[in-house]
């Protein structure tokens, strides 16, 4: 049992990223606007900055789950501390630049 759900498990996790791939490719998901604020308009610095601090988080931690297979566990890493304040630290100023950004849209408003 335990074997069929590993072999699963690890199914998902390649046709997964291959599905969003094969999306993209053809269009059928669409990253027109991703990194654009969609209520002042132009390039939205803080879903930049939130895009790349995933980026590297993820990668990070894909690093270090191959390096622990690598090495003979079974087990998935546990996260780092750091990587978790960063990631805190990460949404915590995208989180503030978007209530910023709301501010000075009612601020439009009301003129």
């Amino acid at each position: 049992m335990v074997v069929v759900l590993t072999i699963g498990f690890v199914a998902l996790l390649i046709a997964f990223p291959i599905a969003i791939a094969y999306r993209f490719a053809i269009g059928g998901i669409s990253l027109g606007g991703l990194l654009i604020d969609k209520q002042l308009g132009g390039l939205s610095q803080t879903r930049v900055q939130l895009l790349l601090s995933l980026i590297s988080t993820a990668t990070l931690y894909v690093i270090n789950a191959i390096t622990a297979a690598h090495s003979g566990s079974n087990a998935l890493p546990a996260i780092p501390r750091p990587l978790i304040l960063y990631t805190g630290i990460s949404n915590g100023i995208y989180v503030t630049g978007k209530s910023i950004s709301a501010a000075r849209l009612l601020l439009r408003v009301q003129r």
